[in-house]
């Protein structure tokens, strides 16, 4: 299932950093996308269609709540919805950790539930790494992802990841780039691949504010 955006990006690759509009320690931020496949852990849950994604967040003093969906087609549901709440922060512009939950919907399916936990470095001025995990109880899965980007400047920056899921013993990979048109629109172009199913190449265009 899906990663929200409040815990993916470090996220595949993904889009650029949303604009927020804060008061008081209090900020909002909101977005959509349009994606040429909605994939996750590098399997296309759209059936290698389009998918029309959107997400709004709240956030206080590091504590934050939000709600993500996405269109999908995958021969039983038709759209997805995630409720997810957490919270994160850094540390010395170093590190940075977020531990959050999140309630995947599926308009058929059912639901499901996770416990996310990434945790950021700040290895070089432009090196980034990132180190997620995530736990669902119901299903004792875990799934894991190891994502290294760098960013060339300020619009433009490279990434790949490498991850396992356990519940369909499936490792999956992926490598792309992402660049930001202006401060609220971003596109991002991705290769995936696993080793159950055949590569993929995604193309997504973002806006966040």
């Amino acid at each position: 299932m899906a990663r929200v955006p409040g815990f993916v990006v470090l996220a595949a690759g993904l889009a650029a950093a949303p604009a927020l509009a804060s008061a008081q320690g209090v900020a909002l931020s909101f977005g959509a996308a349009l994606t040429s496949s909605y994939v996750a852990d590098g399997v296309t849950l759209s059936n290698n269609n389009p998918a029309l994604q959107a997400y709004a967040e709240g956030a206080v003093n590091g504590f934050y709540a939000g709600i993500w969906a996405s269109t999908v087609r995958d021969g039983t549901d038709d759209y997805e919805v995630d409720l997810y709440a957490g919270y994160r922060n850094e540390i010395n512009d170093v590190l940075s950790y977020d531990v959050g939950v999140v309630r995947y919907l599926l308009n058929n399916s059912g639901g499901a539930n996770e416990v996310l936990f990434t945790l950021g470095i700040a290895a070089a001025p432009r090196l980034g790494l990132e180190v997620f995990a995530g736990y669902d109880p119901g299903a004792r899965n875990t799934r894991t992802r190891l994502t290294a980007s760098w960013n060339f400047n300020d619009n433009l920056s490279l990434s790949a990841s490498v991850g396992a899921n356990q519940a369909n013993a499936n490792t999956f990979w992926n490598v792309g780039a992402s660049y930001a048109l202006t401060g609220n629109f971003s596109v991002d172009l991705r290769h995936h691949d696993t080793s159950t199913t055949g590569p993929l190449t995604v193309l997504t265009l973002s806006m966040d504010f």
